[in-house]
């Protein structure tokens, strides 16, 4: 079986802090505290399904997936010396460049026929690539992604 699906997966709290300075009458310092909320793809899987006994299915495959997106939640605060504090939350997109477009991953699941067109299953899906770009991470931890899905499908075309 095959199939062209978008997934949105979880950022798993990564995030990304950094520090702004900037002088003027007083001193003005900006922290922004950037936490991936979710990675977006388009994915094919690729797998073959065994059927065994009358309504049991076990499939296995691989899946290949391109990162489309990143969405952050941006919290900024603002301190300075003449104003005081003020802190901001945005939610943008961005960061794609911290992460490899590219993901390759095993898939591997069980289903159960509840009726001639309604399967009920479990999925698993482990990751085979390092998600994150480590140079712009700056360290070597590796990130797979990894993932489990409850199904439920129903069949309006049975070949």
């Amino acid at each position: 079986g095959s199939g062209l699906f978008y997934k949105s997966k979880s950022g798993n709290g990564l995030n990304h802090n950094y520090n702004e300075q900037q002088y003027g009458f007083g001193r003005t310092v900006t922290e922004t505290e950037i936490n991936v909320n979710s990675l977006h793809y388009i994915e094919i899987p690729l797998f073959i399904d065994f059927q065994f006994g009358h309504k049991h299915h076990v499939n296995a495959g691989a899946s290949f997936g391109y990162l489309t997106g990143v969405r952050n939640r941006v919290s900024k605060t603002k301190t300075e010396t003449l104003e005081g504090t003020q802190k901001t939350f945005t939610t943008e997109w961005g960061m794609k460049k911290y992460f490899n477009s590219a993901e390759i991953g095993l898939k591997i699941g069980y289903e159960y026929e509840v009726t001639k067109n309604i399967k009920a299953g479990v999925n698993a899906q482990f990751g085979l690539l390092d998600a994150t770009n480590n140079v712009k991470w700056q360290n070597s931890e590796k990130f797979n992604n990894q993932e489990v899905q409850f199904t439920l499908k129903y069949n309006f075309i049975r070949f």
